[in-house]
């Protein structure tokens, strides 16, 4: 049987990851005529968080391909379903909807990718799916606005609508996703939660990757808002220079897959992003007109393009086996989908009683915090790979 073109299957399970973010983000640049924007922003995660521990039996059962043929069409109902809304309550359900495609798909991308490019590669590949949220930030950063000013208030929905649908149809009928390789001797055949949960290392990555997930969407949701506020541009200029955060992640998540693969350490890379983002959140207070792009820069290369994708590449590792990643990924996503939910009300809710300064101190220290996780792996990992080499010269003793 001919293998699947694996850089092929990698686009359509990207184009199907952009409608998702798409869809999460199509709110963030008319934050300020939708009706409580916190609360819809944070409600997309909402089934991520239920949805996160319980997702590896889910995909167990159904198959990768099954599983996001079901989150494309719950982004899809989703996005109908808020068109067609009249009122706040039938869009929050429809954000709940929706963000079910959201809750999963990460996963599901991982599991794919490490099927699809299991001969070497995935590092790079990892690096190119994880781009699909800058891109989706930098596309609805642009259209979102003069979309929703010449085609109604609910054009963007129909927009991911249309989206969703494609992508299924695509999946559908072109994706193809060989079967997981059996289980080795003295493996057990069916993988479980409560085995996986039995690696404390992945809960340390998870919360290093709530830290990030904090950071990263704090800047994607409220971007605008601290160029508006703080420096006082207007609101389409600042939505350009949040766009630039997305588009510059696009390299950035690719040069960060890239260096996993050439150099093979994605915890030294991901450290590295841990101390990029604590000098990124730290200047939020001190740019200018000269600086402004490079800070939009900073945040995409050190805490999407490095940390993001570092941490992602090195979650599968942790796995026991091919057969535990998605399981892995459960843990891994629960936390990032909590740090997503708290990052916009609680950063809006700094900027409120303290202004950007008080935010800003909130942002430095949940850095510091994955910067302190990052470390704490890392040793972990070596304290591992010394007993394991000693172990092996005692065998060969």
């Amino acid at each position: 049987m001919k293998k699947p073109n694996k850089w092929f299957m990698l686009f359509i399970l990207y184009l199907s990851s952009f409608a998702v973010s798409l869809g999460q983000l199509k709110i963030v640049p008319i934050a300020d005529r939708v009706e409580q924007f916190p609360l819809l922003m944070s409600v997309f995660t909402l089934a991520g968080i239920i949805l996160a521990i319980p997702g590896g039996a889910i995909l167990s059962r159904t198959g990768p391909k099954n599983l996001l043929l079901l989150l494309l069409a719950a982004l899809t109902a989703g996005n109908v379903l808020g068109a067609l809304s009249g009122g706040f309550a039938l869009l929050l359900v429809s954000r709940i909807v929706e963000g079910i495609a959201f809750a999963l798909v990460i996963m599901v991308g991982l599991v794919m990718i490490n099927i699809w490019f299991a001969d070497g590669g995935a590092g790079t590949a990892t690096g190119i799916f994880t781009t699909f949220a800058a891109i989706g930030s930098f596309v609805a950063m642009n259209i979102g606005l003069p979309v929703t000013e010449n085609y109604g208030p609910r054009a963007m929905w129909w927009l991911v609508s249309a989206l969703g649908f494609v992508s299924f149809f695509l999946v559908l009928g072109l994706m193809s996703v060989p079967a997981p390789a059996p289980a080795a001797a003295g493996e057990e055949q069916r993988p479980s939660l409560l085995q996986a949960a039995k690696n404390p290392p992945v809960w340390i990555l998870a919360l290093c990757h709530l830290c990030i997930a904090f950071l990263l969407y704090s800047y994607i949701a409220t971007y605008p808002q601290l160029f508006s506020g703080v420096y006082g541009v207007s609101a389409e200029t600042a939505n350009f220079y949040n766009s630039l955060n997305g588009i510059f992640g696009v390299p950035a998540c690719i040069i960060g897959g890239w260096l996993v693969n050439r150099t093979r350490r994605p915890y030294l890379i991901a450290l590295v992003g841990c101390v990029g983002a604590i000098v990124t959140c730290s200047a939020n207070l001190l740019l200018g007109p000269a600086t402004y792009v490079l800070h939009a820069g900073a945040s995409s290369l050190f805490i999407g393009g490095f940390a993001l994708t570092a941490n992602l590449c090195v979650a599968p590792q942790l796995a026991k086996s091919p057969r535990y990643i998605g399981y892995t990924m459960s843990f891994v996503n629960l936390l990032y989908y909590i740090g997503i939910f708290a990052s916009t009300p609680l950063v809006l809710s700094m900027v409120d009683r303290g202004g950007w300064r008080l935010a800003t101190i909130l942002m430095t220290a949940v850095a510091v915090a994955a910067l302190l996780l990052m470390g704490v792996l890392m040793l972990l990992r070596r304290k591992s790979a010394a007993q394991a080499a000693a172990n092996s010269n005692d065998a060969i003793a």
